[in-house]
């Protein structure tokens, strides 16, 4: 086993995104635990730009995916990306990648990365957004049937695929060895396809236990004269004006509020701009963490840190699904914040059950790690 290698296709290059870089890294660090050797494949996505046309564009705010103002902004304001969190470094240091980059489907059949077996997943890998050659990379279509596939808490980040996506998803799927999702919804859409044996597993960042995060990141709980507050969100939009109102709130209740953005744009109210060592050890050392993140919610968790979970939208479908199913079944749903029918107080003054939760992802990450050894003997 020491010498087989697996090739990891996953979303890996964003320069804002803490939760897409560290699940990467943590799938990594398991597979390296258990005595392969993992790189992530380098596609750079620069195929997409060809594809997403004007055409595309308008496309979107007709159908109401995306708003005028939001796609001026990509154009007119700063971007996240001119504020160097050091995700590079982290990357340099702690990760494998590919030896060459990849900027399309074609670029990948001719000359794929050599592996025994090829891993897509964690994170939306079979989101809605993107080409039919983008999906099928993250269907790991581009390899020759003699390699093995394997799909590790695979997103799809929706509750349904389109019509037109169902054959190629079924092409796909029935290629490969074994397919886990980090979502229930995910073993229904693969369930309708016609896909048996859909397992579902936790996110790679919570197959890491506390403690195996504090050591390896050198982290440790700290007292602090003030209550402090660490905001993660992930937009930058109409509605962060409700955010807003709440870390004022916040602050009037004694609370230092140190809040970071992961948009594509800059935030100018945004306070702090971490690395992904310094996000960490906020949130472990936060008194209260409040999130629109799926992975900060996670990581919250996982520390045993208080939290808020702010819904992009309103409901239980579409990206939301992902935590609500998971937050249910904790009996922590809660903790879910809906603008003008959540007491901020009483969220504050509630108590929490942590053994509960912790014994909860100790039964499931022993599960996960059984399936994902087992699938890759």
């Amino acid at each position: 086993m020491e010498d087989r290698k697996i090739g990891i296709v996953t979303l890996w290059d964003s320069p804002v995104n803490y939760g897409q870089v560290l699940q990467g890294y943590a799938l990594s660090a398991i597979l390296q635990e258990m005595g392969f050797q993992p790189f992530i494949v380098r596609y750079t996505l620069r195929e997409e730009i060809k594809y997403d046309t004007l055409w595309m564009k308008v496309r979107r705010v007709l159908t109401g995916k995306k708003s005028v103002s939001a796609i001026l902004k990509r154009y007119t304001c700063k971007s996240e990306k001119m504020v160097n969190r050091r995700f590079d470094d982290f990357r340099k240091e702690r990760m494998r990648y590919s030896e060459r980059s990849y900027d399309s489907f074609d670029d990948l059949v001719k000359g794929y990365p050599k592996a025994d077996i090829y891993v897509t997943g964690s994170d939306q890998v079979w989101g809605a957004s993107g080409s039919n050659n983008k999906k099928r990379i993250f269907l790991l279509d581009f390899l020759p049937k003699e390699v093995r596939r394997i799909a590790y808490a695979a997103s799809f980040g929706r509750n349904q695929i389109e019509d037109d996506e169902k054959d190629l998803f079924q092409t796909c799927l029935r290629k490969f060895s074994g397919i886990s999702v980090r979502e229930q919804t995910g073993c229904d859409i693969c369930r309708c396809l016609g896909i048996q044996g859909t397992r579902w597993v936790l996110d790679p960042t919570l197959l890491l236990p506390r403690k195996k995060w504090m050591e390896t990141f050198h982290l440790s709980r700290r007292s602090s004269k003030k209550k402090v507050v660490f905001a993660y969100m992930l937009t930058n939009d109409k509605n962060n004006k409700s955010f807003y109102q709440l870390f004022a709130a916040l602050e009037k209740r004694g609370y230092e509020v140190r809040y970071v953005s992961s948009a594509y744009y800059l935030d100018e109210k945004a306070t702090c701009s971490p690395t992904i060592e310094e996000w960490l050890d906020n949130m472990l050392n936060a008194d209260l963490v409040i999130t629109s993140s799926y992975h900060g919610t996670l990581f919250a968790l996982n520390f045993n840190t208080p939290f808020i979970f702010i819904p992009k939208h309103k409901g239980k479908g579409g990206e939301n699904s992902r935590l609500y199913t998971l937050l249910e079944d904790l009996g922590l749903e809660g903790r879910i914040f809906l603008n003008g029918e959540s007491s901020l107080d009483e969220l504050l003054g509630e108590t929490w059950d942590w053994p509960l939760v912790n014994d909860f992802f100790e039964k499931k990450r022993l599960e996960s790690l059984d399936y994902l050894e087992e699938t890759l003997r």
